[in-house]
C-alpha cells in the first residue's frame, strides 16, 4: 500500500516548464481509518516513493500539502496527459486507503491575461 505523507513544499512552475506546456493538477484526497492506522504504525516521510511513482509515469510533483483543517492531502502534479490523471484516480480509489479523491486542473495565473483577451 502506498500512502502519501506530508512532504516539504517544492517550488512553483518556471518558464522552462511553461515552455514544455505542462498541465498542472491538484489532487485532493481524504485518507480513511485504515490509511491513518497504517501511517500511525509506519511513521515516516514517503517523499521518495511518491516522487518515484510520479516520475515513473513521466510526471513531475512540484508540491505536496496537508490541510490542517481536515487533514486532507493536496498534491500538485504535472502528469504527462489527462488519461494518466484518470488512471491515477481509478488506481487510488480502487486501492482502499482513500474515501475521496479528486483531481482539479490548475491554470497558471500568468496565463490569465491571454484568457481574458479571448472574451473580447
Amino acid at each position: 500500500m502506498l500512502l502519501v505523507l506530508p512532504l516539504s513544499i517544492v517550488g512553483t512552475a518556471n518558464s522552462s516548464e511553461k515552455a514544455e506546456n505542462l498541465r498542472y493538477f491538484m489532487f485532493s484526497s481524504k485518507p480513511n481509518t485504515s490509511a491513518w492506522q497504517y501511517m500511525i504504525e509506519n511513521p515516516g516521510d514517503q517523499q521518495a516513493a511518491v516522487t518515484g511513482a510520479v516520475e515513473k509515469i513521466g510526471g513531475k510533483m512540484p508540491g505536496y500539502y496537508r490541510s490542517i483543517n481536515d487533514a486532507r492531502n493536496y498534491i500538485i502534479l504535472a502528469p504527462p496527459d489527462a488519461e494518466t490523471v484518470m488512471a491515477m484516480l481509478i488506481q487510488r480509489l480502487s486501492s482502499g486507503p482513500l474515501d475521496d479523491y479528486t483531481a482539479t486542473e490548475l491554470l497558471l495565473s500568468a496565463d490569465l491575461p491571454g484568457m481574458i483577451e479571448r472574451v473580447h
